[in-house]
């Protein structure tokens, strides 16, 4: 077997401040075979409101595992405002559907020019991404519904001091973000596109549509 990793390329970044939503979309079902992303049998669909439209419905897909309704009241709090959280986020985007890859951590790949680095495991013959320490956050796919998602990305969290295990968006990252590698900038989430299409710049939608 070959020691030498594949070398993917990066996908482009969004930046909701100034691109336009991508166009290029992925199901979930393809999502999960290119990922092999299976979900927990006990994973969790939840339906929220949206402070756009009375009309409007975020729902939010659980690929992990989280907490059902026999769990301790802690991790059923947790996985609340984990939906919460997402919620707002997405609201914000103008999405309405919410994929959650992995819930509350604080570690992510370690990445060289935007790819992530790997190294091969002879004892169980795979590359293994290679972690480094990050600030808490979730990691998630989103879109319109679960048949058009649009990008992938990190919503970073802050802790409440006070109320234990409670916490909410991050709302001043440039003091709350303490892992940054060099030249990262601060921010409260972090978004890619789910294709390898680059977004259009709002500013060029604008010529288009002229």
């Amino acid at each position: 077997m070959s020691s030498q990793a594949p070398v993917p390329v990066p996908y482009p970044e969004f930046h909701p401040e100034i691109h336009q939503l991508p166009t290029n979309s992925l199901s979930l079902a393809q999502l999960q075979l290119l990922k092999k992303a299976n979900p927990d049998p006990k994973g969790r669909r939840q339906q929220m409101g949206s402070k756009r439209s009375q009309k409007a419905k975020i729902t939010i897909f659980w690929l992990c595992r989280t907490a059902d309704e026999h769990d301790h009241p802690f991790a059923i709090a947790q996985r609340n405002e984990t939906e919460e959280v997402c919620r707002a986020e997405a609201d914000d985007l103008g999405l309405n559907y919410v994929v959650i890859r992995q819930g509350l951590h604080d570690t992510r790949n370690l990445t060289h020019e935007g790819v992530p680095v790997t190294l091969y495991d002879r004892e169980t013959q795979r590359w293994q991404t290679v972690q480094q320490p990050a600030d808490w956050h979730l990691t998630v796919w989103m879109g319109k519904s679960k048949n058009e998602l649009l990008i992938q990305g990190h919503i970073f969290v802050a802790w409440d001091g006070q109320s234990m295990g409670a916490f909410c968006r991050m709302k001043n990252p440039i003091e709350q973000r303490k892992f940054l590698v060099e030249g990262e900038e601060p921010l409260a989430a972090e978004w890619w596109c789910l294709t390898k299409d680059e977004p259009l710049l709002k500013e060029e939608a604008q010529l288009l549509a002229a």
